[in-house]
């Protein structure tokens, strides 16, 4: 009786909680964050602030953020990627645009850079881009799949 009990709450918390498990890895997380301490996002310099992000659930092609920080730490945090994958390219001196989630248009949206720095690495449909805004002092990623 007792392992008919066990199975019976076992089979109850799979079914109930299988669905939610689904639900929450297809839903997209957008928010912000003071600091890279307060941050979801893992691997950002310790000096980041006004943390921006775009996180799409599952299958969501487009992984998006930005924050404040030095160029310095800009740097080495493209440095520290570069290490875990050596596919991404040389830092350049250069404009570019970038992906972002734009709050008020609550919707992705490019930001045109003149004058910064930019790291890339793409094949086919998939790559990783890094950006940094000399004028404002703001770090871009965005990074997106098949």
């Amino acid at each position: 009786m007792k392992k008919m009990l066990i199975k019976t709450i076992a089979w109850i918390a799979v079914i109930i909680l299988l669905p939610y498990g689904c639900y929450k890895s297809f839903q997209t997380e957008i928010g912000t964050a003071e600091t890279a301490e307060a941050a979801i996002i893992s691997g950002l310099p310790t000096n980041a602030t006004e943390i921006q992000y775009y996180l799409p659930g599952a299958f969501g092609p487009n992984r998006v953020y930005e924050f404040k920080t030095t160029e310095e730490e800009f740097i080495k945090w493209v440095e520290r990627e570069r290490s875990k994958d050596p596919n991404v390219g040389e830092i350049e001196v250069r404009g570019f645009r970038m992906l972002r989630y734009s709050p008020s248009k609550e919707s992705l949206d490019w930001v045109v850079i003149d004058n910064g720095l930019y790291s890339s690495w793409h094949y086919t449909d998939q790559g990783k881009y890094f950006g940094f805004d000399r004028s404002t002092l703001k770090a871009y990623f965005w990074s997106h799949t098949r």
